[in-house]
């Protein structure tokens, strides 16, 4: 088969996303844990108290969520629904899916 042409939508965006970000909770646990129990021991105190804990964590969540990271999982995104698209089109599927 030619080429096919399949595009990401504003929901496979947000769900990339999502998932980018909760997968780099799941990544940065420890640290993640660690800002969240400095922060329960304060309100405007927390700003000051809890500096090191904020930073290390915004260090290892922008170190997992990246341009990079983000791009990947768009081809990859983009290589299933692509499948998808041909399979339906060879098995006679639906034909709305010629419009892509």
């Amino acid at each position: 088969m030619g080429h096919t042409l399949v595009v990401l939508n504003s929901n496979d965006e947000e769900a990339i996303n999502k998932r980018l970000l909760n997968d780099a909770s799941v990544h940065c646990e420890d640290v993640v844990k660690a800002f969240v129990e400095c922060s329960k021991h304060g309100t405007f105190k927390v700003l000051f108290a809890c500096q090191d804990a904020k930073k290390k964590m915004d260090r290892c969540v922008s170190g997992f969520v990246t341009e990079e990271e983000r791009d990947r999982r768009r081809e990859e995104l983009l290589r299933s629904k692509r499948v998808f698209v041909e399979k339906t089109l060879l098995s006679g599927g639906d034909s709305s899916l010629k419009l892509l």
